[in-house]
């Protein structure tokens, strides 16, 4: 009985042992199946990120929009008037908004979109008209304005729009004169054609800007701090477009100021341009160069950032909230170097400034209290933060 006993164990055992050890072959199989799969997702997955890069930045008054190389619009900081475009989302960390998009410009409280089909697109504050709709509505989800754009710019509470064939149109608040209409028309309801022979617009808080196509520059609006560089003793406000220089190629407008360069590379400014706040330097009512060698000019309400020929970072203005990204909050009365590397692309707004790199890593830093630098807080910050773009399962 013993070794029957001991001979079933044995054979029974024997069966366990070769069934058991088929299964683990499959199932080994199976992991490495599955892993193999796993693998190649993965791959996919990193392909598609890295296929994935940004070609714009447009820091608004409290929001920050983001355009990628698939057409798709990102997002993120303030709501409340609809500048994200996106009813009831307010987000602190980046989020995909719109698709078929081919350019973007932010704007206090409202943001503009082109599509691909050059139809031009805008959300946001309308209190003014200044979406390009006459009713005076904020609108939280995008609204159609007009066809064959490509440019926008948006002051406080005016708008410039450029048409593929020249034109300069506007909307909005024509109180200053920023418009450059007769000081008659306080109120634009809907986008009029300003000017002819147009390849560029800048909008200011209260004035604008526009190069024609002979290079040479104008300005109408606001014009108590020279920021139209057309002498003192000028009106505080001018209601048509007046020449102010000429070989233009970039231009920047911030709150009482204007920045342009012209074809040797040269940074001229006008107005008050050094924004020290309650300073008693006086500001330019004419146009003084303040350095040379210069690619890339953007214009906060008060600080300016500037990228050189040699792709060196300088600043100047205003660092109360630490726009400068220089670990400091000290405010620069002349432009002056800091040392945030290999940066290809800034916008500054309001009090806040965005930077790319050459790497396609976005970098931003300043006033966060609505989220406007994407790290996921509201603390201001006077360094670079990285912003981190992930799909909405990715930060679930």
């Amino acid at each position: 009985m013993f070794k029957f006993q001991s001979s079933f164990i044995f054979i029974f055992s024997l069966l366990i042992s070769i069934l058991f050890s088929g299964c683990c072959t499959c199932v080994d199989k199976y992991i490495a199946e599955q892993e193999s799969i796993n693998e190649e997702i993965s791959s996919q997955i990193d392909n598609n990120q890295n296929s994935i890069e940004i070609i714009s930045i447009s820091a608004g008054g409290n929001h920050t929009m983001v355009l990628m190389n698939d057409n798709s619009l990102w997002g993120f900081g303030m709501q409340k008037n609809g500048e994200l475009g996106a009813t009831g989302i307010s987000s602190m960390k980046p989020q995909p908004l719109h698709y078929d998009v081919k350019a973007v410009s932010s704007a206090v409280q409202r943001t503009f979109f082109i599509k691909q089909d050059n139809s031009l697109w805008g959300t946001g504050a309308n209190d003014y008209s200044q979406i390009g709709v006459p009713d005076k509505l904020n609108y939280y989800e995008p609204v159609k304005i007009m066809d064959d754009v490509v440019k926008v710019s948006g002051g406080t509470f005016h708008t410039l729009i450029l048409k593929n064939n020249g034109e300069c149109w506007g909307v909005g608040s024509n109180v200053w004169g920023q418009l450059g209409l007769s000081d008659n028309i306080q109120i634009l309801d809907e986008p009029q054609l300003l000017l002819k022979n147009v390849i560029d617009i800048e909008a200011g808080d209260m004035h604008s800007l526009i190069i024609k196509k002979d290079g040479s520059l104008w300005g109408t609006g606001k014009n108590a701090n020279g920021q139209l560089g057309i002498g003192s003793g000028t009106p505080e406000d001018i209601f048509n477009f007046s020449k102010i220089a000429e070989g233009v190629n970039l231009i920047a407008a911030g709150y009482g100021y204007s920045l342009y360069v012209t074809y040797d590379s040269k940074l001229w400014a006008t107005g008050n341009w050094q924004q020290l706040m309650g300073s008693e330097l006086n500001p330019f009512f004419t146009p003084q160069i303040i350095l040379e060698d210069v690619s890339y000019i953007t214009a906060g309400s008060h600080h300016s950032l500037i990228i050189r020929t040699d792709c060196s970072l300088w600043v100047c203005g205003v660092n109360k909230n630490g726009e400068f990204g220089d670990g400091t909050y000290i405010d620069r009365i002349a432009p002056d170097q800091i040392h945030i590397e290999n940066v290809k692309m800034v916008s500054a707004t309001g009090s806040f400034s965005a930077f790319l790199k050459e790497d396609g890593t976005l970098w931003m830093s300043g006033y966060n209290h609505s989220g406007q630098l994407g790290d996921g807080t509201n603390i201001d910050r006077n360094y670079p933060v990285q912003v981190i773009f992930q799909t909405l399962e990715e930060q679930e």
